[in-house]
């Protein structure tokens, strides 16, 4: 069982703030991947049987299923579409339209720095790299 003993964390502000050391380990885990999704693919099935190979992204990416690299969802009826529009996979044709990874995260530079979730992503991986160098 973890300790209730706080971790203190400081904001770009210098402003201090305690977490316990499992709300820090549920923050951690709910933005980091501890291990890389599998390469092989998911069998999907839609409401009417039809069945679709997908592949998850990692969750840094945003760990989303794709077909082909297009990003796919499940609809509030069930039926799994292509990102941002009103074709069923596997049932209607693909629209030629589509985006690659359109619901994959941006994590270019000037993205980091804009969302905080990514800027701990960031300073993981650094304070994890800098761990297997001393070790």
């Amino acid at each position: 069982m973890l300790a209730a003993a706080p971790v203190v964390t400081a904001t770009k502000s210098g402003t201090a703030h305690a977490l316990s050391r499992a709300a820090v380990i549920d923050r951690i885990a709910t933005y980091a991947d501890f291990a890389p999704p599998a390469e092989s693919s998911l069998v999907v099935r839609q409401p009417d049987g039809t069945q679709f190979r997908a592949r998850l992204t990692p969750a840094q990416l945003g760990g989303a299923l794709e077909v082909d690299g297009y990003s796919v969802a499940r609809g509030t009826d069930g039926w799994w579409r292509f990102a941002s529009t009103d074709a069923r996979v596997a049932v209607d044709q693909r629209p030629g339209n589509l985006t690659l990874g359109v619901s994959r995260v941006d994590l270019t530079p000037n993205a980091v720095q804009r969302d905080a979730r990514l800027q701990v992503l960031n300073q993981l991986r650094n304070a994890s790299m800098l761990a297997q160098q001393r070790a």
